[in-house]
């Protein structure tokens, strides 16, 4: 089950970090300006590529989490921030912008303005609780591998890319917010691959099965 886990945790890294594919899109946004949701925005050419790879990690975090909790002692920290990173996941697959506001001027006056459907506001609120789950999830991480200063960092890098994005993203385009987005999601990635690797190597007292 361990190692199951471990493969779900590195595809779910993979569908993850899908957005690297606007590296070879004809039709790519802004790596610096843009997030990474515009791409499954209404009326975006890539939106169905983009809704179905962020299913695919949220499913495998979810699974991975339960055959975590099943195998792993003291593993709820880390079971828990997966499953709110996982259902956030998920939802920001559902619950989708409007518009692509980095590319539509008339998409940001209806921002500024308010007037979003229901989905864009919980889309907003779906992307907070995704950094509660990667916070969780890396100080439960950091415990079981006692590995608490790695685990500090990380959860340095998601405290301080998201609050830079809550304090920039009012101030409207052109402060870089899409850039920090990514540099997010990279160390979300990385964690995600060492939390395999952990896993594989055998960290961890596991319980017994069945």
């Amino acid at each position: 089950m361990r190692r199951t886990a471990a493969v779900l945790l590195v595809v779910a890294a993979v569908a993850y970090s899908a957005w690297l594919i606007e590296l070879v899109l004809p039709d790519r946004l802004s790596l610096t300006q843009a997030y990474v949701s515009e791409y499954s925005a209404v009326g975006q050419p890539y939106r169905g590529l983009f809704r179905t790879t962020d299913m695919i990690a949220a499913v495998c975090l979810l699974v991975a989490a339960l055959l975590i909790a099943r195998t792993v002692r003291r593993s709820w920290l880390v079971v828990v921030g997966l499953v709110i990173l996982g259902v956030s996941v998920m939802a920001d697959a559902n619950f989708t912008l409007d518009c692509a506001f980095s590319v539509s001027a008339e998409c940001r006056a209806v921002k500024e303005a308010g007037v979003v459907s229901w989905k864009d506001h919980m889309h907003v609120v779906t992307s907070v609780m995704s950094n509660v789950g990667m916070v969780v999830a890396l100080l439960g991480a950091g415990l079981l591998a006692r590995r608490k200063r790695w685990a500090w960092i990380g959860v340095g890098v998601v405290v301080a890319t998201g609050g830079s994005i809550a304090v920039l993203d009012p101030l409207g385009p052109g402060y870089f917010t899409g850039g920090i987005l990514r540099v997010q999601l990279v160390a979300v990635g990385v964690a995600l691959v060492v939390g395999a690797w952990w896993l594989v190597r055998g960290g961890g007292a596991s319980q017994p099965e069945g």
